[in-house]
C-alpha cells in the first residue's frame, strides 16, 4: 500500500497499529545537515576552552543552549542578556542589561559575542539606541579583560554599510581597526553564511581569503575572529 495517496478514510492500520490519517506529500531533507554559523561558533568557543578549567566568561548574545553547554563544562559564565530565558536547569549568571550600559569591576578570562556586536545599540532588541556603540566597543572589552584573555566574535563581513534600523557591515580592516586594543590570532570565513544574496558561493565552506571588493553594499558573509587582550 502506498501510504502517502490520498485515502478517503480518516483512519489507517499499518502493521498492527491503527492511526488517524493525515494527507501529506513525502518530505525531502538534506542529510548532511550542515551546521549553521551559531553552531559554528561554539565549536570555536569548545576548542578554546578544552584545555581550560573553571575560567570566567563573560558572555554577549551566545545561544542559550552554548552558554549552558559551557556552564556544564565548569566555567563560570555571566550571560549579558536583555530578557532572562526560561531554561529547565544550568548555573548561568544570566545578567538582565543593556551592553552599553554594563559596567562591572569583575575581569574576564574569556568574552563570547556572536551576532551581536555590530547590531548593539540599534534597539533592535529592546536595547537603548546608540549607534556609536559597535565602533567602540574595542576599548569597553578590553577593560573587562585579565592579561591574555580570548575575545571570540562573529561578525557580517563585506563592504562597510550602516544599514538603517538593523546593523553595520564591516571590512576586515575597519574590524581591526576597531579592536586594535586586542591582537588579531586568527579568523576564518564562512562561505556558505551568506546574506542579503550575494550570488558568489565557493566550493569550500571556510577560507581566509574572501575577496569582498565585489560585494553589493550590504550583502555579507560572516567572519569568525579570535583575538587575544595582550596590553
Amino acid at each position: 500500500m502506498n501510504i502517502f495517496r490520498k485515502l478517503r478514510d480518516k483512519t489507517v492500520t499499518i502493521g498492527r497499529f491503527k492511526f488517524n490519517y493525515l494527507h501529506g506529500r513525502m518530505q525531502k531533507e538534506d542529510p548532511s545537515e550542515d551546521n549553521d554559523h551559531y553552531q559554528v561558533f561554539n565549536q570555536i568557543v569548545w576548542g578554546v576552552l578544552k584545555d581550560k578549567k573553571n575560567i570566567p566568561i563573560l558572555d554577549i548574545g551566545n545561544t542559550k543552549y552554548g552558554n549552558v553547554a559551557n556552564s556544564m563544562m565548569g566555567h563560570k559564565i555571566d550571560a549579558l542578556v536583555l530578557k532572562k530565558p526560561d531554561l529547565l536547569s544550568n548555573d548561568v549568571n544570566w545578567i538582565v542589561g543593556d551592553l552599553g550600559k554594563f559596567n562591572t569591576k569583575k575581569k574576564y578570562a574569556l568574552i563570547t559575542a556572536p551576532s551581536t556586536l555590530h547590531l548593539a545599540g540599534f534597539g533592535r532588541y529592546g536595547d537603548e539606541q546608540n549607534l556609536e556603540l559597535p565602533l567602540i566597543l574595542g576599548k569597553k572589552l578590553a577593560d573587562l579583560c585579565i592579561d591574555g584573555a580570548d575575545l571570540l566574535m562573529m561578525l557580517p563581513l563585506g563592504k562597510n554599510t550602516f544599514h538603517a534600523g538593523m546593523h553595520y557591515v564591516f571590512d576586515f580592516d575597519t574590524i581591526k581597526e576597531i579592536y586594535h586594543n586586542f591582537q588579531l590570532e586568527s579568523y576564518i570565513v564562512d562561505e556558505r553564511a551568506i546574506f542579503r544574496m550575494h550570488p558568489v558561493k565557493r566550493d569550500v565552506r571556510f577560507s581566509t581569503d574572501t575577496d569582498t571588493s565585489t560585494f553589493p553594499v550590504g550583502s555579507y558573509k560572516i567572519i569568525y575572529l579570535h583575538f587575544k587582550y595582550l596590553p
